[in-house]
């Protein structure tokens, strides 16, 4: 799978937000993701890379996508951090295309709980729409 630099940052962001506990062998393999996620210092120089205030800038122009291999464990624990910053409602449109990729449009579906205030959309030929009082 190709990563932009955005996406790189992104998905480095969204995984440090969610860690999570396990085996050795688990965080060797989260620690190992991370770090190839990382951008080199080669990558800092050619694409110029550069903070401005609470933000990283570079130039977009120079974004080298980089080819990464993901195994089931690292999915597993991508999928699980971006359902948990959605079910958070942390996604920005940052995520949009990491979401789609390793989550699909699965957690796109919208369920109001009981505790929502949901009204119905008035159709063309409705008048307004009055808020049932309980």
């Amino acid at each position: 799978m190709n990563l932009s630099i955005g996406e790189r940052i992104a998905l480095i962001n969204c995984l440090q937000q969610n860690t999570r506990a396990g085996s050795f062998l688990t965080l060797r393999s989260d620690r190992k993701l991370l770090e190839n996620l990382s951008l080199s210092e080669g990558e800092f120089k050619d694409v110029g890379i550069r903070p401005e205030g609470n933000v990283v800038k570079w130039d977009g122009s120079k974004d080298p996508n980089k080819e990464f291999e993901f195994s089931d464990l690292d999915r597993a624990w991508i999928k699980s951090a971006l359902k948990t910053m959605n079910t958070k409602e942390q996604l920005t449109q940052d995520y949009y295309g990491l979401y789609l990729e390793f989550v699909g449009e699965e957690g796109e579906k919208f369920s109001p709980s009981e505790s929502d205030n949901v009204l119905p959309m008035p159709k063309k030929d409705d008048g307004p729409v009055e808020p049932e009082v309980a």
